[in-house]
């Protein structure tokens, strides 16, 4: 669980020093503008009374350093500040990266997980701002304090004629963070949307199917169209923003003449001299600025609070861990069973189960192949088996011990899974297999040497793949294909799941990668999921699923021998061989 506190410590690592000298920089400013306006409020007084030129020229010259050590110290300031922003900025990615790390993917897989995760990746983008808010609001409060001071004496009751009518903004900067907050809630679908198909049109691995099926306009179509309902209702809410801020902007220019007025009368009326005057007109100026800032902050600060909210509300509902870990030593114990009984499964949103009353034992040194038609939920099987998504306590248990039990990485760390939607990482081949800071290059040279053919011929292991990196190579679909099996093998786990991982193989590899990989894993279980039937033979054990059930399951010759579901399908792909090799077979009446 994430909370308040520890995520504002994380978020300020390594910036309370870079804190501290903007915030004494800021108070040194209040004080040397202070200090300006005495300046200038004595020059002018010289300069009307023509007492004594050389003063007015060394109270000049007092100006003229007082503005340029200003100058200096705001840029030293803007600096720190960038500095800050900066180090705040890669706190709150580290902290969203290291967060976003699912303990299932069930509901990840869903549009409100994703709209959801639109919203928290903007809010961070406006996180990092916002902590600066903070000191400013501190430096904020001393500048108001001080220029009411200097006003008071020359006009007592005018700071608070400014702070009245300056009270309206304060409303107008809360109303305004709480309307952009809701809206962008409401609108992250359409902004997914566009942002969806404009990637669409703008990344190089899309070029191909937009030449060869000219499928460009079709896509620029839907973006437009979700581009301009995007923008209807920016320009929607634009509006009614500018309205609002168009009746307080009135209100703030009442405020400027109406402290004009005040003052003028009081020059007419010699109550102040024109010095002082112009000093408090200065003063004025630099206040009522002071309380926009301040006002502005308090909206962002409200902002935040419903940033802050929304994030830690979303790494908590969809990140943290939702099952007991009633069970924490079984994993130091060696697995040597998987079993699922009568599972059932569903995914968020939907009515009808894709995995229907399924139970299935999974021993060490079993070999296991799914086959069945598309879509009868051998993937999602598969996925269930690896512990990817959640399922209703007493359907999937290790060693015995229900699954809802376990701590869910302990349960990861005994299996191994290429799935069909497998990443092309932009690293380098080493990298790609090994995905560790700390590789155990022994493992790697063995991989490597028994499965030669599933490394790319003539590249170094350092040689950088994909498209992504200057001077990278890249590699073709069976290639990376390839290598996330390497990946998957590397990891060594007691449990190796392959979905289609061989789908991209030639046969002739794919049986000898299978023979390779039954010998050298015998007393590891395998499961795959392949439509090759010729590879069937070699597993101990196939199981069909249809409609999201086992209808069979047994050795291949069994299987065969009961003329159903898998002794069609077998025959059918021995058929689609036969006509791949010889042709077709002429039918003579």
């Amino acid at each position: 669980m994430t909370d308040s506190r520890s995520f504002n410590k994380q978020v300020l690592e390594g910036t309370y020093k870079d804190y501290a000298i903007t915030a004494l920089i800021g108070l040194l400013l209040t004080a040397l503008t202070s200090y300006q306006l005495d300046v200038t409020k004595n020059m002018t007084d010289e300069l009307v009374a023509l007492a004594s030129p050389r003063t007015a020229l060394l109270l000049l010259a007092e100006l003229f350093a007082l503005l340029i050590c200003a100058a200096l110290l705001r840029l030293y300031q803007q600096y720190r500040q960038n500095g800050i922003q900066l180090r705040v900025q890669g706190n709150l990615d580290r902290i969203l990266a290291f967060s976003i790390e699912p303990v299932t993917i069930s509901r990840t897989e869903t549009p409100g997980f994703k709209n959801d995760l639109n919203v928290v990746r903007f809010s961070f983008q406006s996180l990092a701002g916002l902590y600066l808010t903070f000191m400013q609001i501190t430096v904020a409060v001393v500048s108001i304090g001080t220029y009411m001071i200097l006003i008071f004496k020359h006009v007592w009751y005018l700071p608070f004629v400014i702070l009245l009518l300056n009270a309206p903004k304060w409303h107008q900067e809360r109303r305004t963070a709480r309307d952009r907050f809701v809206f962008a809630v409401r609108t992250s679908e359409v902004a997914r949307e566009k942002t969806l198909l404009q990637e669409l049109l703008f990344n190089p691995a899309t070029f191909s199917e937009q030449l060869v099926f000219a499928s460009k306009l079709f896509i620029m179509r839907k973006w437009r169209r979700a581009y301009a309902e995007n923008m209807k209702q920016e320009l929607r809410f634009n509006r009614l923003e500018t309205i609002r801020k168009m009746g307080y902007s009135c209100i703030a220019v009442i405020a400027q003449i109406a402290v004009q007025f005040l003052l003028i009368v009081g020059v007419i009326q010699h109550s102040i001299t024109l010095g002082a005057y112009i000093s408090v007109i200065a003063a004025t100026g630099v206040l009522e600025a002071s309380l926009l800032s301040l006002a502005s902050y308090a909206g962002q600060l409200h902002h935040y609070k419903l940033t802050k909210k929304k994030v830690i509300g979303f790494l908590n509902e969809y990140l943290s861990e939702q099952s007991k870990k009633d069970e924490p030593m079984l994993f130091q114990q060696r697995l040597r069973t998987i079993e699922l009984r009568n599972l059932i499964f569903a995914y968020p949103g939907r009515d009808w189960p894709t995995i229907r009353q399924v139970s299935l034992q999974i021993r060490l040194g079993d070999s296991i192949v799914l086959v069945g038609d598309n879509g009868c939920g051998k993937s999602t099987l598969a996925k269930l088996i690896a512990g990817l998504h959640e399922v209703d306590a007493g359907m999937i248990f290790y060693n015995g011990a229900d699954t809802n039990r376990l701590e869910r990485r302990q349960i990861y760390k005994k299996v191994s899974i290429v799935t069909q939607d497998y990443i092309n990482y932009p690293f380098s081949i080493y990298e790609c297999v090994t995905m560790s800071a700390d590789p155990d290059d022994a493992r790697y040279e063995a991989i490597r040497k028994r499965y030669p053919y599933l490394f790319p011929e003539g590249m170094d292991k350092h040689s950088i793949v994909g498209l992504d990196r200057t001077g990278a190579t890249q590699l073709s679909g069976g290639q990376w294909q390839k290598l996330a099996i390497a990946r998957a093998l590397y990891k060594d786990s007691p449990v190796l799941i392959l979905d289609e991982a061989t789908s991209a193989l030639d046969p002739e590899t794919e049986k000898r990668f299978f023979h390779d990989l039954m010998t050298e894993r015998s007393t590891k279980a395998l499961i795959a999921i392949t439509h090759r039937m010729n590879v069937c033979p070699l597993f101990s054990k196939s199981v069909v699923l249809q409609e999201g059930r086992i209808v069979e399951q047994g050795h291949h010759d069994e299987l065969l021998q009961l003329n159903g579901k898998y002794s069609r399908m077998f025959e059918a792909y021995t058929m689609e061989g036969v006509r791949s090799k010889y042709g077709s077979v002429p039918t003579v009446v």
